[in-house]
This record gives structure tokens, sequence and C-alpha cells, in this order.
């Protein structure tokens, strides 16, 4: 279905670049519309109307028609567009001729009254395209969890024969064996219902399956995760590393168990090789404070505050690590529906790996105090 504007457009900033009646979506826009720049931009500046530059020169003006807010992209506009930037990016086979500004301002009018007149058919639209912005995303993320069952399932498999094999050969000596394969099989299925209420939880982000809270020993979920994912740090030459103790509990829910996971794996993804992970506890006699610490991809200082929303990845992520900006955003949401505080922080040291990506301290900072059972005497 295609909305009867003339002008390239969006209708949600995380959207692709749909065409105009009258002009295309050029070539240079249709190559470049995934890339990281293209897609930070209209995160960071299509949340508010108003006309906006991108970064490849082109005009972006963010209007309200109807109820609906509608993106008009890669505009070749007098006073609004930089004429050069635009000229090196429009190819011979781009329609894109530049447009005088006291046109652009009339046609706008125009699709302004015209849509007053055919307000259904837009509300459609608009239905039309969240609906498949909501199936995309979900079909994303289901290929993404399949993926990694399919990773934890080839670890199944072979740890499975082995310990088959164990049993047919056992006599009943030295059950050290048999006790490595079983613990190893009992680790991957833990791993894969980790993964699967991780996934449960992206899709619905429904709380109420977890209304039943009790005590929790939080030491205990962060050491059971840490051991779980040491053969996926292994993988990356890293080493999981737990300081100071913790035998208080706190009163939570299941769900709990997926922040160690979350934040983990998060920092097994985004560390420099041959680097520590480290899990501090600090307990107070009216509090808890637990940090997870990584030497990662380091993030500019102003995307911190953004680092836990939905979607969102630093501009600075290396492209060969996986993830749909999750993590985070997940973890958040099981901190700000169990009343725990979860704080994120960068260190001003940083390194660079040969490709010129920068890594620097990254630090979550967890406070459970809020939730903090009473201390058994």
């Amino acid at each position: 279905m295609n909305a009867l504007f003339p002008y390239p457009y969006k209708l949600f900033p995380s959207d692709a670049i749909s065409d105009g009646m009258v002009f295309p979506v050029p070539a240079f826009c249709k190559q470049n519309c995934s890339s990281s720049k293209c897609r930070q931009f209209y995160h960071d500046k299509c949340n508010s109307f108003g006309v906006k530059l991108c970064p490849y020169g082109f005009a972006i003006d963010v209007i309200k028609l109807g109820n609906q807010t509608v993106i008009f992209s890669c505009l070749n506009v007098e006073r609004l567009s930089d004429k050069k930037a635009v000229q090196k990016r429009i190819r011979d086979k781009d329609y894109l001729p530049r447009i005088p500004f006291i046109s652009y301002i009339q046609s706008k009018s125009s699709i302004c009254a015209l849509v007053a007149e055919t307000a259904d058919f837009y509300q459609q639209e608009s239905n039309f395209k969240k609906t498949k912005a909501v199936i995309d995303e979900k079909t994303e993320m289901l290929d993404d969890t399949f993926h990694e069952l399919r990773k934890l399932n080839q670890q199944l498999k072979p740890a499975a024969e082995r310990l088959i094999i164990e049993l047919d050969y056992f006599d009943g000596k030295d059950p050290s064996r048999i006790e490595y394969y079983t613990r190893q099989l009992h680790a991957t299925s833990q791993l894969i219902s980790i993964r699967l209420s991780t996934y449960d939880l992206s899709i619905t982000s429904d709380f109420s399956v977890f209304d039943k809270k009790g005590p929790i020993a939080i030491y205990k979920k962060f050491d059971k995760v840490s051991k779980l994912l040491e053969e996926q740090a292994n993988e990356r030459h890293l080493k999981i590393i737990r300081k100071g103790e913790s035998f208080r509990t706190c009163q939570a829910n299941d769900l709990v168990e997926l922040i160690p996971y979350l934040l983990l794996d998060n920092a097994i993804k985004y560390s420099m090789c041959y680097k520590n992970i480290t899990i501090t506890f600090e307990e107070g006699l009216n509090s808890l404070i637990v940090s997870v610490r990584s030497f990662s991809q380091r993030p500019d200082k102003k995307e911190i505050s953004h680092l836990k929303e939905r979607g969102f990845r630093s501009k600075h992520n290396s492209q060969d690590v996986g993830g749909k900006g999750l993590g985070l955003y997940l973890a958040d949401l099981i901190c700000i529906n169990s009343d725990i505080t979860m704080d994120i922080s960068i260190g001003d040291h940083i390194s660079k790996d040969f490709t010129g990506q920068e890594y620097s301290d990254f630090v979550v900072r967890l406070d459970f105090s809020s939730i903090l059972l009473p201390a058994i005497q």
C-alpha cells in the first residue's frame, strides 16, 4: 500500500524509506538508509517536528498530517537542503530536481488539504505500517532467538553422545567424566530456558505471569549464570571474576534471574578479547550493590542516557557484533518492575584495537537495597 505523497516518506523513524508518487527514493539513499549513521540520525532527530538536514545533505521534514506524523525524506529543496552535497549523491537515473522553496511550501499545504478530505485512507495506511513494523520486529527477534537456540543445541548433542558413551563403559570406579557431561548438559538446558524467557519478555513485556515473589539469593543467581556462560566467554578469551560475596536475599520474582544473563551476555559480546569481566558484590547492613564491569566498546558520553532505550545501539558499536539493542533495555525493564535501580557509566581510559575500535571500562551498577530482606539472625 502506498500513500499519495509526492515525496519519499516514512511514517516512523525506524521504517524503510518508501517511494513518493512523484519522486522515488534516490539510489544513494536506498543503499545507505540502513547504515548506522542514517539510522542514528532518524532516531535522534526525527522525534520532533520541523525541517532537519540529514548527514548526507538532504532535507528531512517531519510534519503532522491529520493524526499521523509523516517524515518527508530525501528532499532536494532550495534553502533547506545542501545543494553541493546533494548533487554529489544524485545519479543520472535519479529523478530528483531541485524544488523552489515556495513550491515546496505550497505543495505541503495542498497535501494537508488532501489528507483532511481523505482521513480514513491515511488512518488505514498508518495502521498498516504499525502492524507491519511490529511483525517485522518480532520476526527478526524470532530469527535471532532460533539462531542462538541452534547454537546451544549444537552443544547439547555432542555432550549427550559423550555421556552415553561414558555410561556404556562405566566400570563403577570413577564417575568424574559422567558428572562433567551431566553438568554440561544441565548448564546448556538452563541457558535454553533462560533464552526462551528472554524472548517471551522481549515480545510481550508482560510481567503479569511473574507476579509471585519470594526470597531470591542474588549472589547465587549471578554465580549460576556466570558459570553457565563460561564457555561463551572462553570463546573470546574472557574470564568472569566474582569479587566479594553476599548471603542476603531479596523479595523478587523469578524474572530477576534474567538480569545477570542479560548483563553478562552483553558484556561478553562487546568486551575486548583477553580481558576480565568483574562482578563485584558490596553488602551493607541495609544495602546490596552489584556492579558488572567490563572493558567494552565505548559509546559517546551523550549516548549513555539512551542505552536503556529499546533498539538503541551506539554509533560506535562494531557492525560485527550482533544484537538488536535489547539487552540493556530488557534488564532495565525488569529492574523498574522489581524496584531495582540500574545505572550505567563509562571510564575515562580509552584503548583501541587494530581496527581503531575504542574500548573503555563499562560499568552497570545495580542497587537491590529497596527489596533487600532483613538479615537472618
